[in-house]
């Protein structure tokens, strides 16, 4: 084996994947080349930071609010190029190669900033929404307490769907996610209902539909 086919199989050499005649060939190599056993240990150097590096912990709503933002605002690059990065970047990641591990990080910090740059401020106002009037925002909306809610909205849109509504927005406020949609008067009493399917439906009350009456969830992690 040269240097390059060497290289090449630096990472199964070290994971124990190489085949005993691929092994061999490397072992003897890795004798008499010091470039390639100085990449050997740069390789190791390297998979021992990877080890102890832990993704960081995302806020309720991280994703929902990324996704939203990259929605409502328009950005150099194409949206549905930015978005489909995104929902890359948080699926679990799966490291293959030790430079996949590299570019995982290097790409959550990239959506971190995105997401900085993009949400809304705790100061931004209804109007800051795109919409053609002042919304008013409901007096009484409905609360879910919910494990996790990122998979909580996706139930929660399914619902919608099931009841032929619309989802109209959404927004990440502290420590929950306001959704906001509309949907057929005859169908509240149902889906309502079915919001049970999510978690822990709170006491309901009038006031739950906004101003342009449209009705309004707030997801809520236990």
């Amino acid at each position: 084996m040269d240097c390059k086919e060497v290289k090449e199989t630096l990472y199964d050499f070290l994971t124990g994947r190489l085949k005993d005649d691929e092994l061999q060939k490397v072992n003897a190599h890795m004798t008499h080349c010091e470039h390639c056993q100085k990449d050997l240990d740069d390789l190791k150097r390297t998979l021992a930071l990877l080890d102890t590096w832990k993704a960081p912990e995302l806020s309720p709503g991280f994703r929902a609010g990324v996704l939203e933002s990259i929605e409502e605002r328009e950005s150099r690059r194409p949206a549905a190029v930015i978005k489909r990065t995104i929902e890359w970047i948080l699926q679990p990641p799966r490291l293959k190669r030790p430079l996949q591990g590299l570019a995982v990080v290097a790409m959550i910090l990239l959506a971190f900033t995105v997401y900085r740059g993009l949400s809304p401020g705790p100061d931004r106002t209804m109007r800051d929404l795109p919409s053609p009037v002042k919304v008013i925002g409901a007096e009484n909306p409905i609360v879910v307490e919910v494990k996790d809610i990122n998979d909580a909205l996706d139930g929660l849109r399914k619902i919608i769907e099931v009841h032929h509504g619309s989802l109209v927005r959404r927004r990440p406020v502290e420590e929950t996610l306001e959704v906001t949609f509309t949907l057929a008067k005859d169908r509240e009493e149902k889906l309502i209902g079915d919001l049970g399917q999510l978690g822990t439906v709170h006491t309901i009350k009038p006031g739950f539909k906004d101003g342009e009456g449209n009705l309004v969830v707030v997801l809520k992690k236990k």
